[in-house]
């Protein structure tokens, strides 16, 4: 057998993975691909961007499995470098419960999320379920019980359930933290409501970060939003980007300025939210489909900086 430095090859303790496997496996490898050990023992170190190296028997022991070349180092260290950034939301944190096409396939999951409905099990439609959490629609109202449980809402009581009240489906998250969140959102009206599972209502700060930034549940505020675009109803969309957005929805106002009522109402409802003496002096007195013009409207918001 070839002399092998275990000072390069060992840089984390060896419990997890025999050190005479490890030996043999690399020895082989590097008949296969025709360096000396040391080359692939320093490739695969190489590739480990770790500060203490935590990752090296975990890389020698997918070497060894054949799970990728030496040729493919500076893609495992990319892959690696992603695992660090995300493992607190996978399913495992520990590496060695992976193999290398299992962490892919989770990375893939985790960084790139996909809602997509699916038929209905045990009174529930499943959207999403992984790693982050779980979104879900009931379909009943045991159902509505089961992923409420633990919160204060009406359609989850015991008694006085409202859940027969809601004339299109409401979406539970359960995050991985356990926190839930329900969400909801009539389409005829545009108006919803987004609250915990201790009964506050999410602020536009929170809305923002669901909206814009949370991997799966921007998806679910994109569909909510196509829907109501597609209603074509200037009211729906002033409604949705007043209660539910709690805030100005740019995509939606060249169709809510097309009546001056509801550009009245979306106006007031920015400077509300952002009081500016110019633009409460300018909006005072509007008269609802009259004074309120799209070209107006638009010039508006522009300098609202909101």
């Amino acid at each position: 057998m070839m002399s092998i430095d275990h000072n390069i090859l060992f840089n984390t303790p060896l419990s997890r993975w025999h050190k005479h496997t490890i030996v043999n496996k690399i020895s082989d490898k590097a008949v296969i691909v025709n360096k000396t050990v040391k080359e692939v023992i320093n490739a695969v170190s190489n590739s480990d961007p770790s500060k203490n190296k935590d990752f090296t028997i975990w890389l020698f022991r997918e070497l060894g499995n054949n799970w990728f070349d030496i040729d493919n180092v500076n893609y495992i260290k990319n892959l690696l470098t992603l695992f660090g950034y995300a493992k607190r939301r996978l399913k495992y944190q520990d590496i060695y419960k992976y193999n290398l096409p299992n962490l892919e396939s989770e990375l893939h999951n985790t960084l790139n999320p996909t809602i997509k409905e699916q038929e209905p099990v045990n009174g529930e439609i499943i959207y999403y379920d992984g790693p982050l959490g779980r979104l879900t629609v009931p379909t009943t109202k045991e159902a509505s019980q089961r992923l409420g449980n633990g919160t204060v809402w009406c359609v989850s009581a015991s008694n006085y359930n409202d859940f027969e009240k809601y004339t299109n489906d409401f979406f539970v998250w359960k995050a991985s933290s356990n926190r839930k969140f329900f969400f909801f959102v009539d389409y005829n009206s545009g108006k919803g409501e987004t609250i915990d599972d201790s009964g506050i209502t999410c602020n536009s700060k929170q809305i923002y970060y669901f909206r814009k930034k949370h991997p799966v549940l921007k998806q679910l505020f994109e569909l909510f939003e196509k829907k109501i675009l597609d209603l074509n109803d200037p009211r729906a969309a002033c409604n949705y980007a007043i209660f539910v957005l709690k805030d100005r929805w740019p995509e939606a106002e060249m169709l809510i300025f097309k009546e001056g009522h509801y550009s009245q109402e979306y106006i007031r409802h920015l400077i509300k939210k952002e009081p500016h003496p110019y633009f409460s002096t300018l909006t005072r007195g509007l008269q609802p489909d009259k004074d309120v013009k799209m070209d107006f409207g638009l010039n508006l918001v522009s300098k609202l900086h909101v």
